[in-house]
């Protein structure tokens, strides 16, 4: 299987959520996960353009996407305001 394949591959996997294991059941996953071991920069590169960050974990890869200060910050917001609520029932 050419490179390229196994970068769209990569990408399809990655991209709906799931995560790509060195320790996979399956031959095919196995295969990608070494593909993105031995080019781990040049594909961290690559999906950063279209804005996937490609993170590494303990013998598997998965994409995250990067949060905007402006979201962070109105999901704090939210949280707060939640754990003001909570916090009022307890009483």
């Amino acid at each position: 299987m050419a490179t390229s394949s196994y970068k769209k591959d990569v990408f399809e996997q990655l991209s709906k959520g799931a995560f790509i294991c060195s320790n996979s059941s399956k031959l095919e996953v196995q295969k990608w996960y070494n593909y993105i071991d031995e080019n781990f920069d040049t594909l961290y590169d690559y999906f950063n353009e279209i804005n996937y960050i490609l993170s590494p974990g303990d013998e598997y890869y998965h994409f995250t996407r990067p949060e905007q200060k402006v979201n962070i910050t109105r999901k704090l917001e939210q949280a707060f305001r939640w754990i003001d609520i909570v916090d009022f029932r307890c009483l």
